[in-house]
């Protein structure tokens, strides 16, 4: 009997971990004001499971692991440029930049560089989206006089290297998911 109760907790235990990196829960963003009086930006990169403690079956805040986002309220924060085709958004350490292929799927061009803690060392990384991927998207409406735009998106980025010198680091295993929203960004710049 205590055979059999243990077989069927062991069970429990690896369908509630399967379940868990299937479905797991993403990092929230938080939903943008429907009038925001001055820019408003949230960006949150998602570690690959695999970069996550115990492979992200426990949440990181367990481990001390800092979520890697930035928003209109960082250090720093700024709107580079805003469009229809894209955008590029900075903070203190930190810069995204959208571009699009005019179709509002990710292009070349697209880099993400921000700052990460590995092995217990600060990196300064620069990543890009791979030029056979394509995969996210960047959805941006505009209003008022003069215009601003608001929207969201969803892009993979891979190819990681140090930002300082481009040498290739060997992380993460899988693209990072950089998701995004914003409002009254005024469209221009750059």
């Amino acid at each position: 009997m205590k055979r059999a109760l243990a077989v069927v907790g062991v069970l429990l235990l690896l369908a509630w971990s399967a379940a868990w990196i299937v479905i797991g829960p993403a990092p929230g963003l938080s939903e943008p004001p429907a009038d925001p009086d001055a820019p408003w930006f949230e960006v949150v990169v998602e570690r690959p499971r695999s970069a996550r403690p115990l492979g992200g079956l426990l949440p990181a805040s367990l481990f001390d692991v800092a979520p890697l986002r930035f928003d209109h309220a960082s250090p720093g924060a700024a709107v580079v440029a805003a469009g229809p085709d894209g955008l590029e958004l900075r903070a203190d350490g930190w810069e995204l930049r959208l571009v699009t292929d005019g179709s509002a799927r990710p292009a070349a061009g697209t880099t993400l560089r921000f700052p990460v803690e590995l092995a217990n060392r600060p990196w300064d990384l620069r990543c890009v989206v791979s030029e056979d991927d394509g995969v996210g998207l960047f959805e941006a409406s505009s209003s008022g006089d003069p215009p601003h735009l608001s929207g969201r998106f969803v892009v993979h980025v891979g190819d990681c290297a140090r930002a300082g010198d481009g040498q290739p680091v060997d992380w993460p295993s899988q693209a990072l998911t950089v998701r995004g929203v914003f409002a009254g960004l005024p469209v221009g710049g750059r």
